[in-house]
């Protein structure tokens, strides 16, 4: 009997010391977890280190934080280049930061993106004294991804909150209804939604984690865009329920009309969606040709009809034109499609873009709610 006791503890001994080793690893990475956010609770008292963050948002690419498929790199980014030993919490799961592709080959952000990173690594350590760079390293891109919450809800809002009241008693669906029913909001783009994502975290509308951006945000996306196909689908089945005659104006009307006849369109076409319109003088018109107010906010408009695509010096006169007539957002409208360069112009000034498209979409819409009543 003693003999199969100890043959029995020959071959258990290697599988214990196994289990042992996994163990210890496991109650290090816990240890290691719980002391990094105690750090991290300490770094959030410090109100000249929550100052420096929300300047930097500032500075740093919009896109990083309001577009999932930007701010997975960016942590991919960070553990390639310092390494991932388990313990920081970062918030895309790990099955999404190895297997993301972007035109078949994997992001991974340069030094253009990166240097900022880690100069804001830097003020932090004078602000602040961490026992490691790693910890430096991690606990500033946690510290970004709190505060972001706050920077980019309080950008939605300054924005867009004039649209929604008694927030407390909204659901995430009946929110999704409100953004879906703004006039100028372009209601699939990636940094509308990023916006919007945020200030439903900052009110913790989600069941989820509400400090977690890529999972709240793949919880709203399928909501939101079942919300436009049905507003999409209402409108046509509108249309085909109660056409009686043609529209006054198709899209192939509007290639036909010149700069003024296009401007006096949109004009209407504004003052149907509840506007009240004004045209700039056509000499000296600072890059806008439609002044357009609604619920206190007041819209910079530019109108090309063009038979060639809008390059980006139609957003460049428009960005000047907002300061000049004081509004708080620029839209350029055509009747074709924007240039790759003038839509990425226009996404890092916070413009509105309304090609053929958009255009169709709204006068369909239009055409709609004036047949409905």
């Amino acid at each position: 009997m003693d003999e199969i006791i100890l043959v029995l503890l020959v071959f258990a001994s290697p599988l214990l010391f196994v289990v042992l080793i996994l163990w210890l690893e496991r109650e290090n990475k816990l240890e290691s977890k719980k002391n990094f956010n105690k750090l991290i609770e300490s770094l959030l008292t410090n109100q000249n280190i929550k100052l420096l963050i929300l300047n930097f948002f500032n500075h740093f690419p919009d896109k990083i934080f309001l577009n999932k498929d930007q701010f997975i790199p960016m942590e991919r980014s960070i553990i390639n280049k310092y390494g991932d030993n388990g313990a920081f919490s970062l918030v895309s799961p790990c099955e999404q930061r190895n297997d993301l592709r972007y035109g078949g080959g994997i992001i991974c952000y340069g030094n253009d993106i990166m240097e900022p990173f880690e100069m804001l690594t830097k003020l932090l350590r004078k602000q602040f004294k961490f026992e490691t760079d790693s910890d430096c390293i991690y606990a500033t891109w946690r510290l970004l991804t709190i505060y972001a919450i706050e920077y980019y809800s309080d950008e939605w809002t300054k924005e867009y909150g004039q649209y929604f009241t008694d927030q407390d008693c909204l659901s995430i669906d009946d929110y999704v209804k409100v953004y879906c029913s703004i006039d100028y909001l372009d209601s699939e783009n990636d940094r509308n939604i990023g916006l919007f994502t945020y200030s439903l975290m900052n009110m913790k509308k989600f069941e989820k984690d509400n400090t977690n951006f890529i999972e709240c945000n793949d919880s709203l996306v399928p909501i939101l865009f079942k919300e436009i196909e049905s507003k999409k689908l209402s409108n046509f089945e509108n249309k085909l329920s109660s056409y009686k005659e043609k529209l006054a104006f198709t899209i192939d009307d509007v290639d036909l009309m010149n700069g003024s006849e296009f401007e006096n369109f949109i004009a209407i076409l504004f003052t149907k969606m509840g506007y009240s319109t004004k045209a700039t003088k056509a000499s000296g018109d600072q890059g806008i040709d439609i002044i357009a107010e609604k619920n206190g906010k007041r819209l910079g408009i530019q109108a090309k009809c063009y038979s060639n695509t809008v390059p980006n010096s139609a957003i460049q006169e428009v960005t000047a034109g907002i300061a000049f007539y004081n509004c708080d957002k620029g839209i350029v409208i055509t009747n074709n499609f924007f240039s790759k360069s003038a839509i990425k112009l226009a996404e890092s000034n916070n413009m509105i873009l309304w090609d053929r498209n958009k255009l169709k979409e709204k006068m369909f819409e239009m055409s709609c709610r004036k047949l409905k009543t």
